[in-house]
């Protein structure tokens, strides 16, 4: 008999479904992601530790599990919920069911849950705290220990998903340092099909550890958690904006990088989360369809002198993207894609051979 699951969130609500995943409980913010395709990629993108995500795509998991999906590796959600998901023999060659995926990786997940009207209510009330388990127990229990989830707020979590020790990818004369928050391997990727070859560090490097062999730029990369909490990271890249060495930011990477030169963060009601976020290139007068998953955001009309919006939101006119100077270049979204389009990996060329 299929074993039962629970989803309870802070503001009072109790979902019941069916577990596809593994045994337990799972606890975080609960957000909804609204891509179509790409489970995988989102799941082990370490942008989402500390996040149960819900899928708002009526079905899920009809491709299975490919090794070569993972962005790292392993799962870094918390927990996965969906409406429908696949059957336990939907497996391509070498690969796994999403069942079997979850398992494997001990994820909590649950199916059969009303995905689009969780959206909608986390729409409503903004992000929520949850618990998502397969251990029964009253809704009274289920809403105190949902209530007991740290927000992410003021929550420093990169270097739980960083590298542990400096790690080298790719053959090139050419070097880039890769200030590793949690970065999917499609950045990498990105930055080696630029022509690069790329020296990853711990997300407490120092800026004399980032810069001592000279490299061409520094990549601050994507990863989760509250920017405002990581005030030794923001210092050091103040140290990188002094030495006018190149600055590329990404997602997490292009907040520090804001806050380093003055800008003030924001927390988002729901946060941008999924492959098909439209943003506009104010530079180049083109709409670009990109990939998100970010809860905070720099506060537009807070960049300081020296800065310029390059990129807005067409959702909610968010900043998406700036420039300081000529060599220093913040982008909220995430231009490998992984899931999702990957025509902004331009602007990744584009800064490294501009």
């Amino acid at each position: 008999m299929p074993r039962k699951a629970w989803l309870a969130l802070e503001n009072g609500l109790v979902y019941e479904g069916l577990s596809v995943g593994a045994e337990g409980a799972a606890e975080g913010e609960v957000v909804f992601s609204t891509s179509m395709t790409g489970y995988v990629e989102t799941l082990t993108d370490p942008s989402y530790w500390g996040q149960i995500v819900v899928a708002t795509h009526p079905h899920v998991g009809n491709h299975g599990v490919q090794p070569s999906d993972r962005q790292w590796e392993r799962v870094a959600a918390s927990g996965f919920v969906v409406a429908d998901s696949d059957s336990p023999d939907c497996e391509g060659e070498g690969g796994l069911s999403l069942r079997r995926f979850l398992v494997h990786d001990r994820i909590v997940a649950a199916a059969g849950l009303p995905t689009r009207g969780l959206a909608l209510e986390i729409r409503k009330a903004g992000a929520l705290r949850g618990v998502l388990t397969t251990e029964k127990a009253s809704s009274r229990a289920l809403l105190a220990r949902a209530r007991k989830v740290p927000a992410m707020a003021g929550r420093s979590l990169a270097h739980i998903v960083s590298v542990p020790a400096p790690r080298v990818y790719g053959r090139s004369r050419r070097r880039v340092a890769l200030w590793d928050f949690g970065a999917k391997r499609a950045l990498i990727d990105s930055l080696i099909e630029a022509g690069v070859s790329v020296k990853a560090f711990p997300s407490r490097a120092s800026a004399q550890d980032l810069l001592e062999e000279l490299p061409e730029a520094v990549v601050l990369s994507s990863g989760p958690g509250d920017p405002a909490a990581m005030r030794p990271e923001i210092e050091t890249a103040r140290e990188l904006l002094r030495a006018g060495v190149p600055l590329l930011g990404v997602c997490l990477g292009h907040q520090l990088l804001g806050l380093a030169a003055g800008a003030s963060r924001l927390k988002l009601r729901f946060g941008h989360h999924g492959s098909n976020h439209p943003v506009t290139d104010l530079e180049a007068g083109r709409v670009l369809i990109t990939t998100q998953n970010h809860g905070f955001a720099l506060r537009s009309g807070s960049l300081p002198s020296g800065c310029r919006e390059t990129h807005r939101s067409l959702d909610d006119g968010t900043l998406e993207g700036f420039r300081r100077g000529r060599r220093a270049l913040g982008l909220q979204f995430h231009p490998e894609g992984a899931p999702g389009p990957r025509e902004a990996r331009e602007l990744v060329r584009r800064f490294l051979n501009g």
